[in-house]
């Protein structure tokens, strides 16, 4: 009996040592999913230069060229087969863009995972200090979040980010950052 007792006590410990083992903070430092509508009070960056940009202005992001279009609100949206409805309470924010990839291999755009400081992501900013990530619609054709796209090809779709009706009436507070922690590019919605 004390043999058994001891084995247990034994692979228990064993057991919670291993799922307890420490995580190497700076291996995971600068990773961060994009899918999920977290909102949090941050001052809204402007562009490495300083400026931000108009809508139809093109500009560049490591290997990537952007060109933000339009800004749209809508209630849903309709992939033909099935539509994306925002959560109750909310509005789609739609931007329209093209990108290219100018690098030497296929990238991802808007990864759902990668490095803050190496992968294009995009949040919406409403007010310069409340922040909203986008959205991944899932099989949907013009989606540009976590896109493959291979070298010197572009690809034009939406961004949508899942807002509260509030603040999808007031398109002309919003601001666009897309682009890594570091080199990044913002864009004004109005």
């Amino acid at each position: 009996m004390k043999k058994r007792l001891f084995s247990l006590v034994c692979c228990v410990t064993m057991l919670c040592s291993g799922c307890s083992s420490a995580i190497n903070p700076s291996s995971t430092s600068g990773i961060s999913a994009s899918t999920s509508p977290v909102v949090t009070a941050t001052p809204a960056p402007t562009t490495k230069t300083g400026k931000v940009l108009a809508l139809g202005t093109k500009t560049s992001i490591g290997e990537w060229e952007i060109k933000v279009k339009k800004a749209e609100v809508k209630s849903d949206i309709d992939n033909g087969m099935y539509v994306f409805e925002p959560s109750k309470g909310s509005k789609y924010v739609c931007i329209t863009a093209t990108v290219r990839n100018n690098g030497k291999k296929e990238g991802t755009f808007i990864p759902t995972v990668g490095y803050a400081n190496k992968d294009i992501f995009a949040t919406l900013y409403y007010q310069d200090k409340y922040e909203y990530k986008c959205v991944d619609l899932i099989n949907y054709k013009k989606d540009l979040c976590d896109l493959k796209i291979q070298p010197l090809t572009s690809k034009t779709g939406i961004i949508a980010f899942d807002v509260p009706k509030k603040v999808a009436k007031k398109k002309g507070n919003l601001t666009l950052k897309i682009g890594t922690d570091t080199d990044f590019a913002t864009y004004s919605l109005q």
